[in-house]
């Protein structure tokens, strides 16, 4: 073959080393030779004997980028080698120096370097049996370094019957299971035949290095990059979903496939976190769900560091002495590794996010916060639904308690103008009775959506009219009322006050009243009891006609809770007495 325009020449001729990364890319590589030889890289290096070039040692793959710098050098080495060994003969120290370099540059480069004749004999250098963790010795059975590569890469190495016919798989990464720790090993061997006269191989040549580290990160990579394709997915499906449980199954689902997991899922945790609900979760095939209520001292003494915003990283549940004792309870649910992160709120946890796995498993940082992002995206995707849940219901019960508001001040207003005169007294009496209203109001708007304190209720009702609120003494226990009972008694005890102030004992500075509640047992259920009674004022008579505030008094509350009322006029001071039952105070109707 001419040197002139071949790479071998572009070598040999100016002495040059030569590193192709591609040969699809260099003009120099004769097109037609390509596929025949399998060739997309390979490295050159002239092989000299006494200062002269005589040869090249070339090294060739049938991928592109085999090659590295660092293998360029090497080749050097190993046509240095060469080039010794075709010096004469009895050049011995020579011959030796040769050999102590090329280990040098084995062991430095982590290279080992390895024949196999088809007799199955495997002759290797020392870097070689220390990759396989093997003694030295200078040959072995090929058997010996084949059985330690696991059954899952076996196809990947060569065998007696690919070596002999040609087909033995030329560049390959292959796992070895080391014999004295078990330890999974990455190996990247390179290997060629040599062929005879005829054509006919006769040995398998080639160069092993451990590439583990490299594997990791390569595969670190590749699974960085699948996560954040599973992110991007999980935050284009929570974007249309409108329930708390979709959210919750759908995380489940993406999260616990991307991990190739048992079990995945979001679970709520009670005020006092000894508690959690699990809404519908995710699970593999042939696993249980654990969709319920669940008490965290049934599983194990973890939950503290989960309070604290700790996430509970669990990699073999039968090893680890906060769950070891918790079996019983693990094993009909399949846990044998967790990974509970938490979701805080305001500096407390007040949900987490799992994943279990039925088989004990090593969980690796990017598998964490893998699941710290998903969490992250359960907690924006609930709070959205919860936040929409809760402005719906704040419309509905704005429109509720408005539709209420107008009842009782059309009723009010119709009323207080009805048969009036004067309407000085008309706009007096019906400012109070609006004012009352809006504190009864007031109460329901700054306290729960539907009910308010019964206390906060009567205060505000009787404190209406300047200093009255001074004079009467409350007492009952702590009750809550409903919307349209709240109103209305606001209004009722309105009226019991402005009476008491112009007619009654508020209207003598020794006048005292006395408002009280009380609850009794009753036949259909527990029973609302309010008392109002006057005393220390002027002489009581019966009025001789009843008013709107009488009405009021008489048909407003007990109207509203299907109650009974007594007013009766002794002459020590009035008395009025209201009892209905206690669920229809507090209907939120």
């Amino acid at each position: 073959m001419p040197l002139r325009g071949s790479l071998a020449g572009a070598c040999l001729l100016p002495g040059e080393l030569v590193l192709v990364s591609d040969v699809l890319e260099d003009t120099r590589v004769k097109r037609d030779l390509v596929d025949s030889l399998r060739l997309r890289s390979c490295v050159l290096v002239p092989v000299r004997r006494a200062g002269d070039a005589v040869g090249v040692l070339k090294l060739q793959s049938s991928q592109p980028e085999a090659f590295t710098s660092t293998d360029l050098r090497l080749a050097e080495v190993l046509a240095g080698t060469v080039s010794a060994g075709l010096a004469e003969v009895g050049e011995v120290a020579a011959r030796r120096e040769a050999e102590a370099r090329l280990r040098r540059a084995q062991e430095a480069g982590g290279v080992g370097v390895f024949s196999i004749g088809l007799d199955g004999n495997l002759h290797a250098t020392p870097e070689f049996c220390r990759l396989y963790c093997l003694r030295q010795r200078d040959s072995y059975p090929s058997t010996a370094f084949e059985q330690l590569i696991i059954p899952e890469d076996a196809h990947l190495v060569s065998t007696a019957a690919t070596r002999g016919n040609g087909e033995a798989p030329r560049d390959v990464e292959y796992r070895i299971r080391r014999p004295d720790t078990g330890e999974l090993r990455w190996i990247a061997r390179k290997g060629e035949l040599d062929y005879d006269e005829a054509g006919r191989p006769i040995r398998f040549v080639g160069v092993v290095r451990d590439i583990t580290g490299q594997r990791a990160n390569r595969d670190a990579l590749a699974e960085k990059e699948r996560y954040k394709s599973v992110l991007l997915e999980l935050g284009n499906r929570l974007r249309d979903l409108t329930r708390v449980a979709e959210v919750t199954r759908v995380v489940g689902k993406v999260a616990g496939t991307a991990l190739n997991a048992s079990r995945a899922g979001f679970g709520r945790l009670d005020a006092t976190g000894e508690h959690v609900s699990i809404e519908p979760d995710w699970t593999a095939p042939g696993q249980v769900s654990v969709a319920g209520d669940h008490h965290f001292a049934e599983y194990g003494d973890f939950h503290h560091g989960l309070m604290w915003g700790e996430p509970l990283v669990i990699h073999d549940a039968a090893a680890d002495p906060r769950i070891a004792s918790f079996m019983l309870a693990l094993r009909p649910i399949d846990v044998a590794a967790c990974a509970d992160t938490p979701l805080r709120e305001h500096g407390s946890t007040v949900a987490l996010f799992f994943v279990h796995d039925r088989v004990p498993r090593t969980w690796t940082t990017q598998e964490l916060e893998f699941m710290r992002a998903v969490a992250d995206r359960v907690e924006v995707g609930v709070a959205r639904l919860r936040a929409e849940e809760w402005q719906r219901l704040l419309n509905h019960e704005l429109s509720h308690r408005m539709n209420n508001l107008f009842s009782m001040l059309q009723a009010v207003v119709a009323q207080t103008l009805r048969g009036a005169t004067d309407v000085d007294e008309v706009r007096e009496v019906l400012s109070r009775r609006l004012i009352a209203l809006g504190k009864a109001h007031d109460i329901l708007v700054g306290g729960a959506a539907e009910r308010a304190p019964l206390a906060a209720v009567v205060r505000e009702g009787i404190g209406v009219l300047e200093g009255a609120s001074e004079r009467v003494r409350v007492a009952g226990p702590e009750i809550e009322v409903g919307a349209k009972a709240a109103l209305s008694l606001a209004l009722m005890l309105h009226e019991m006050t402005t009476n008491a102030v112009k007619y009654g004992a508020l209207s003598v500075p020794d006048g005292r009243v006395e408002m009280s509640w009380s609850i009794r047992e009753g036949d259909g259920g527990p029973l609302l009891r309010l008392a109002w009674r006057e005393r220390g004022g002027p002489p009581v008579r019966l009025p001789a006609r009843k008013g709107f505030g009488t009405r009021l008094i008489e048909r407003g509350l007990t109207g509203q809770v299907g109650g009974v009322l007594s007013l009766d006029y002794p002459p020590e001071g009035v008395a009025c007495i209201v009892e209905a039952p206690l669920r229809n105070f507090q209907d939120d109707g």
